[in-house]
């Protein structure tokens, strides 16, 4: 899958305009449709300011991650989304807690 065609699913899974899109990124829907039709690709700075103004992971329109990974970050993601604040606290604790035993 292309470039292009990973940024129109994404996207159309947030049921985004190509305008809508435009304004969350700050760039004209000329721009967006050429990079939906892979005229043109953005810079992997922009790739990534895409990606976090659309809530996926890290590397999911560059394809950097396979897409076994991409999905377990979005389960992941979700899970997270659904946390009140305080568990949200609780949760990523428990993670640094993880990650801080797993570089022992």
């Amino acid at each position: 899958m292309t470039f292009g065609q990973r940024l129109r699913k994404a996207r159309e899974g947030k049921n985004l305009t190509r305008k809508h899109l435009a304004t969350i990124v700050s760039k004209s829907v000329s721009t967006i449709k050429s990079w939906e039709l892979d005229v043109h690709e953005p810079a992997k700075e922009l790739q990534a300011k895409i990606e976090q103004r659309l809530g996926l992971p890290l590397g999911t329109l560059s394809n950097d991650t396979d897409s076994s990974m991409i999905e377990v970050l979005n389960e992941f993601n979700q899970w997270v989304m659904s946390l009140s604040p305080e568990e949200k606290k609780i949760a990523a604790e428990v993670m640094k807690a993880f990650m801080s035993q797993r570089s022992i």
